[in-house]
């Protein structure tokens, strides 16, 4: 079969992070405490073996940019 003329199709996929974040007043907001969650759900990436092009491969889950804490 023509590539132009496949039918494959890839579903799509909802990650959720979270993340939270505490200024003490104690330290007047100068130092904060983030903790954070990547894929809270632990959910797997989708794949597409069959796919056409260079059989699409999920792309890896990034980290967050950090915050910088200002001075």
């Amino acid at each position: 079969m023509d590539e132009s003329q496949a039918d494959n199709k890839l579903g799509a996929r909802l990650y959720t992070d979270v993340q939270v974040s505490l200024y003490p007043a104690m330290f007047e907001s100068k130092v904060g405490l983030t903790l954070g969650v990547n894929n809270l759900f632990d959910k797997d990436p989708l794949a597409c073996f069959s796919c056409g092009l260079n059989n699409f491969a999920p792309p890896p889950m990034t980290r967050p940019a950090s915050s910088a804490m200002s001075a």
